[in-house]
């Protein structure tokens, strides 16, 4: 069984990161969600706005199938994107850490904690604290 996720960086024409996640989520689902389903995969959210994940809903048999349904998914999601340009890293190589939008929506909460907790500006923080914390509090 294969269950991966993909996360990608949300950028402009000249690659610098657009904290835009919320407004991709909101015209694939009419509202701003945590996460869309779009077809057999799930578009969601991340702690960095800039930042959108892709994975399935479900895991996958064999290699094969995962790579035909993510391909389907990643080119419905850039139907979406209204000229953004994706590159394949969550963590943007050239964003200023101090200047990424933290999402603010629903759940935000929980990355004001992580933030109190962790300093989530620091390099890799973005990436690494978000599951721990997030199960903690929802306890």
């Amino acid at each position: 069984m294969i269950g991966p996720e993909h996360e990608f960086s949300i950028n402009n024409e000249k690659f610098e990161a657009q904290p835009v996640s919320d407004r991709i989520l909101k015209k694939i689902s009419g509202r701003i969600l945590n996460e869309v389903k779009l077809g057999k995969v799930f578009v969601g959210k991340e702690l960095q706005k800039h930042v959108i994940e892709l994975r399935a809903d479900e895991p996958f048999e064999s290699l094969e199938e995962f790579e035909e349904t993510m391909q389907e998914g990643l080119e419905e999601l850039l139907s979406y994107l209204e000229g953004y340009k994706l590159l394949g890293l969550g963590m943007h190589p050239l964003i200023k850490l101090e200047e990424a939008k933290v999402w603010d929506h629903r759940d935000r909460r929980i990355y004001e904690e992580y933030d109190r907790l962790f300093n989530i500006r620091q390099q890799g923080m973005g990436e690494y604290t978000e599951f721990p914390v997030k199960h903690f509090l929802q306890r």
